[in-house]
């Protein structure tokens, strides 16, 4: 009978070779509990080696006995956490005993290990490799610190898959605040089934969800962690983009029942590419300053229409700006030099601060030609805290009405509708177009209601009542996404 199986090879502290790699075992240990306790891997077929278990010696006994363990295994798990280097091209697995003046008599080759994994799992249809590899600093004469992407490359073939925590030579970096390696942090989310955008519409963790899961999540928690622009860039052998490898990406690890999925979905940070608060005023063409009694208000939205509204609403462009620079600079406190304003003769005006970006365009309403739309934003944000600042709520408690979430990628509407209608609490109320293009949620404890497109979801507040918006911005923040420098 065909199983699944998983190994966890975690080298925390090396005798002399290099520094340590903290939380490795206990991240090793979370990885297979996971597996058994959310994933449904069977408890006798998950194995830590770590410890006495990581020496070079008790590691090569370990794999020489390996097809005992994986005789009938369809899919197998590799999680391997070590220190590496390069020496004639080829890519070497620190041990917890690997001399400093002897390294490659005292480690394990990959290739080798490689090797023996492909003998002992000869029914396998599936191998995946974890491999969260740190470069081991070396004397000069050693090799070179990192692992080979071109010998990687070369293994990943058949029914091998490779995933990676960091190119090459790039560490893989650990968090004090999270007691975890970064990218191991995201793995065992996604493995506990914690990850909803990872998960297809029946529950399932594929490799390919993980990956593209993993190389939003790192980096941005990476930043989050550290001032200094650190680097670490999660790869995959092969790419899983390429056509042969397609199969290979929809592998699945892991199925998760329905309630896993998460219907706020959309507020996950790696799906949204831009959030931002958001106003629309109509206004009569005939109010704006530069209308003349001897002007006629235009009948259709014409070219020449639209270019005649810009030229007589630019006055009252600059006096919007105006008006936001001195109300931005008095309640921030910016100095002259901290904010920009440009005023574009299109019917576009931006001011840039250190903190967030304010826009208003002025424009023809192309429904009623006679009326036009002033529509303001504030996005680009340094960092959510500024919403929660008593000066944004001055400035900007009055200007803005909704909240918009813009996507990366297309949401899947008839899917997502299917599953706020199964998941969603008591209380909600949930109503689709004909066609399946929209979606609109009435929520429990939001006064406002939840617009849903392909392309982004607006929260509407009640009108004269924005600040209530600002309000449950902030709620949502704290309850759905962690992740994010939610105020304190």
């Amino acid at each position: 009978m065909s199983r699944r199986a998983a190994i966890a090879v975690a080298v925390e502290r090396f005798f002399e070779a290099g520094p340590p790699l903290p939380w490795a075992i206990s991240d090793a240990q979370a990885f297979l509990h996971a597996l058994v306790h959310s994933a449904g891997y069977a408890p006798d077929h998950t194995h830590l080696w770590s410890h006495h278990h990581v020496t070079q010696a008790a590691l090569w006994s370990h794999l020489r006995r390996a097809s005992t363990l994986w005789q009938d295994v369809e899919t197998l798990l590799i999680l391997w956490i070590t220190r590496t280097w390069i020496s004639s091209y080829r890519t070497y697995l620190a041990c917890a005993d690997t001399l400093r003046d002897d390294p490659e008599a005292t480690a394990l080759p990959f290739e080798d290990v490689y090797r023996q994994v492909e003998q002992a799992t000869a029914s396998a249809r599936a191998i995946i490799w974890l491999c969260d590899f740190s470069p081991l600093p070396l004397v000069s004469d050693a090799g070179q610190p990192g692992w080979n992407e071109a010998e990687l490359t070369r293994f990943a073939t058949g029914k091998h898959i490779i995933l990676t925590a960091a190119a090459g030579s790039q560490e893989s970096w650990t968090s004090a605040s999270l007691q975890s390696g970064i990218w191991r942090h995201h793995l065992l989310a996604a493995l506990q089934g914690q990850v909803p955008e990872t998960l297809d519409t029946a529950g399932r963790l594929t490799v390919g969800s993980l990956h593209r899961f993993l190389i939003q999540a790192v980096p941005r928690t990476l930043r989050k962690t550290f001032e200094d622009h650190r680097q670490q860039t999660p790869m995959c052998f092969p790419d899983l983009t390429q056509g042969h490898a397609a199969s290979l990406s929809e592998w699945v690890l892991a199925t998760f029942t329905p309630s896993c999925a998460n219907p706020l979905e959309w507020l996950i940070p790696s799906r949204i590419k831009r959030i931002l608060f958001r106003s629309e005023t109509i206004g009569r063409v005939k109010d704006l300053s530069g209308f003349r009694k001897n002007h006629t208000v235009p009948e259709r939205a014409t070219q020449q229409a639209r270019r005649f509204v810009q030229r007589i609403g630019i006055t009252d462009l600059k006096a919007d700006l105006e008006r936001m620079h001195e109300r931005i600079r008095a309640h921030f406190g910016y100095k002259r030099k901290e904010i920009d304003t440009m005023c574009e003769d299109t019917g576009d005006g931006t001011i840039h601060t250190p903190d967030f970006e304010y826009t208003v365009q002025l424009e023809l309403d192309e429904s009623n030609p006679a009326q036009v739309i002033w529509r303001r934003e504030v996005g680009q944000w340094s960092s959510v805290h500024v919403i929660h600042q008593p000066a944004f709520r001055e400035v900007f408690g009055e200007v803005v009405d909704r909240l918009v979430f813009e996507f990366h990628e297309p949401l899947d509407i008839a899917a997502y509708a299917d599953r706020w209608e199964a998941e969603a609490p008591p209380g909600t109320e949930v109503h689709v177009d004909s066609e399946t293009t929209q979606v609109e949620i009435a929520l429990w404890g939001l006064t406002g209601r939840i617009h849903v497109t392909a392309d982004g979801v607006t929260i509407t507040g009640r009108l004269g009542v924005p600040t209530t918006l600002l309000e449950q911005f902030l709620g949502f923040l704290q309850k759905y996404l962690p992740d994010v420098d939610s105020p304190k």
